[in-house]
């Protein structure tokens, strides 16, 4: 709940999350033709089910968008390695995987305003991690916000990836 209240006040709950049917958030659930929940499904123009005909950057990513809000296609990330103290800069085009030292960072979708609006930035972002014997295993699944780092931490003892900027 605390965290439900923070993204509220930032914002990004009116803008990005919707509750599921279990009461956790995540992307825009409905119910599909099986029943099931996933990214915004709708009736499309030819009567198939498929995601929201927003725009086809956000129907691509099963993600809606507000008006307000501009889909961008590159996110920028800072990457801090704990372990020689070294920051990396780096922009990942969204849909594609980058790695960064054990890591595996994709951005699903991210997120911006116009800059004559109040700032807003977020990505939605998939991490992996590569152990010592060649698995992955997930590490994070969720929103970053560049103007609230603390909102969504990603836990690693080594590695530390906050959004800086859409692009």
């Amino acid at each position: 709940m605390k965290r439900r209240s923070l993204l509220r006040v930032l914002g990004v709950a009116a803008l990005l999350w919707s509750a599921g049917a279990d009461g956790t958030l995540g992307q825009s659930n409905s119910a599909g033709a099986d029943g099931t929940l996933g990214p915004s499904n709708s009736t499309g123009a030819d009567g198939t089910l498929g995601p929201s005909d927003v725009a086809s950057d956000e129907a691509q990513a099963g993600f809606l968008v507000p008006p307000d809000v501009i889909a961008r296609e590159k996110a920028i990330f800072v990457g801090l390695d704990k372990v020689t103290a070294e920051t990396t800069h780096f922009t990942v085009d969204v849909g594609e995987t980058v790695q960064f030292g054990a890591l595996l960072l994709r951005p699903r979708v991210c997120l911006d305003r116009a800059k004559t609006e109040a700032p807003y930035t977020g990505a939605y972002v998939e991490i992996e991690q590569v152990t010592i014997k060649g698995k992955v295993r997930a590490l994070f699944s969720g929103w970053l916000i560049a103007q609230a780092p603390n909102v969504s931490e990603i836990e690693h003892a080594v590695y530390d990836i906050w959004l800086k900027d859409c692009a």
